[in-house]
């Protein structure tokens, strides 16, 4: 099973893709499931379901702390009203929920930036939070390069989260651009597609670059970033794939 788990529709303060265009363009990309994480609602989950013919809808929202820190919460059944990170986490357990870490290490709203640059948390508090984690996106096509890169060497040290990927889409156009290959997995449930996640050997695959061969998510220089994917060279399309098992990975073209 193909599935993009960061996904924003119009009901983002920040995103103006309709949501049957999202779920259009999901459906045209062959993915067999889209987590829509809006920015603090839900609202725009059965909607999306109505429209949804091909794919599987995973209720989902982005959480913003009050510390501007952004959690994911996966299956969800209802909004989230902390803003505190803790409080945060519980109440997606609480629900059954999956908690995510979304790109780690961007500049103002990853858990790992704010910890090394801003100093937000303490080490035994992050020490606590990364404890709770179910899943961690080491993947984010939004993301600089060497943004991806620190968290795809930071999160090795934890071999026992397992890990995830996401478009981050803003554009309806960007979906599918990353998203997770669950080994020997297909199914319509949603409790085994979340057992899935946590259980199942992965393919991470994302896009690297446009088709000049630059690298697509680039906007200044990537510097020590370049290294997740030195090596490939062209003028085509590339897509990239992190294989992901329990406690074993490795880069592969």
């Amino acid at each position: 099973m193909k599935l993009d788990l960061h996904v924003h529709t119009s009901h983002s303060f920040d995103c103006k893709s309709r949501v049957e265009d999202v779920v259009r363009t999901a459906e045209e990309a062959g993915l067999d499931a889209i987590a829509i994480t809006d920015h603090d609602t839900l609202s725009a989950i059965e909607l999306a379901r109505g429209l949804a013919r091909k794919i599987i809808v995973i209720p989902g929202i982005e959480v913003s702390s009050w510390k501007g820190i952004h959690l994911q919460g996966l299956f969800l059944t209802e909004e989230i009203n902390s803003r505190d990170i803790f409080e945060i986490i519980n109440e997606i357990h609480l629900q059954g929920g999956l908690v995510v870490l979304p790109h780690p290490f961007r500049h103002s709203t990853g858990l790992m930036y704010g910890r090394d640059k801003h100093q937000l948390f303490s080490g035994e508090d992050l020490k606590e939070i990364l404890k709770q984690i179910d899943l961690v996106e080491v993947i984010n096509y939004g993301c600089m390069p060497e943004e991806n890169l620190e968290a795809n060497n930071f999160f090795d040290s934890f071999p026992k989260t397992p890990q995830v990927a996401g478009s981050d889409a803003h554009e309806a156009s960007q979906i599918g651009k990353a998203y997770v290959e669950l080994s020997d997995v297909d199914t319509d449930d949603l409790d085994k597609i979340k057992r899935s996640l946590l259980e199942a050997s992965r393919v991470i695959r994302y896009e690297a670059f446009d088709i000049d061969g630059e690298m697509e998510r680039e906007k200044r220089p990537a510097g020590p970033g370049k290294g997740i994917i030195s090596g490939i060279k062209g003028s085509l399309r590339k897509m990239m794939a992190r294989i992901n098992r329990r406690g074993d990975s490795a880069m592969e073209a």
